[in-house]
């Protein structure tokens, strides 16, 4: 990492220590439960998605019992959100997820862009966020 990378990186950690929210996707990184929790926050305010991330979990825990759902059932838990679409996009690239890699979520950058309803606002912390690599 460049000097000036390093300069911006390690006080922003540093500000994030200190001063993040406790969020349940924070405190339990997997790669599904952040794919989960970028694909709820899209247009919704973090307040809300708190129970809507908690009874998802609690209903669909990983990436299998997700590709299993009939549609009622994850479309249910999503309801009130809006933007259903996005509740079909999971269920849709789950599905592709279970076919192509096991049941995981790749941990490459275009492979999670090419699923679907996946966008860079979405691949980038599911890649990132686990990390947190020391510097």
């Amino acid at each position: 990492m460049s000097g000036v990378s390093k300069a911006i990186v390690q006080p922003l950690l540093s500000w994030y220590d200190a001063g993040h929210r406790d969020l349940p996707w924070r405190s339990e990184p997997a790669p599904y439960r952040v794919w989960v929790s970028a694909i709820l926050l899209q247009q919704t305010r973090v307040e809300a998605v708190r129970g809507y991330f908690s009874r998802w979990m609690n209903a669909l825990p990983d990436i299998p019992a997700l590709a299993a759902a009939d549609e009622a059932a994850y479309t249910k838990l999503w309801e009130g959100l809006g933007y259903s679409s996005r509740a079909r996009n999971l269920h849709r690239a789950a599905v592709l997820l279970c076919e192509q890699y096991g049941g995981e979520l790749p941990a490459d950058y275009d492979r999670l862009l090419a699923l679907p309803g996946v966008g860079q606002a979405t691949a980038g912390p599911v890649v990132i966020f686990p990390l947190r690599v020391p510097l």
